[in-house]
């Protein structure tokens, strides 16, 4: 803010997390497509709780799942002995859940 006079003052910066924000920070998934390799990268201010990364198929079945602690940032995968097709990767905890789909080629 600048006053009239001209004088100005910078306030220091302030880190806020809500509480039961429900949007999921960056939360990537990669690459998309994929030919097997796949990445779930959790951002620091989603990676203050347990969380469990399920991969399901397209009939909705299961095919994988991971149980993850607060330490862990970013999370490999190995998709390649799946068949070639639309999966969905559901990152989910306590507080909030990022559903996003991938093609594995």
């Amino acid at each position: 803010m600048v006053d009239i006079n001209g004088q100005f003052k910078y306030t220091p910066k302030r880190h806020v997390i809500f509480d039961g924000y429900d949007a999921n920070p960056e939360i990537r998934i990669y690459p998309n497509p994929s030919n097997g390799a796949l990445f779930v990268a959790i951002p620091v201010l989603r990676n203050l709780e347990p969380m469990v990364v399920n991969i399901t198929n397209s009939f909705g079945q299961v095919v994988k799942q991971q149980k993850t602690d607060t330490n862990q940032k970013v999370l490999e995968n190995d998709l390649s002995d799946f068949a070639k097709g639309i999966y969905y990767i559901q990152v989910k905890s306590k507080s909030f859940q990022h559903i996003e789909n991938i093609i594995l080629q």
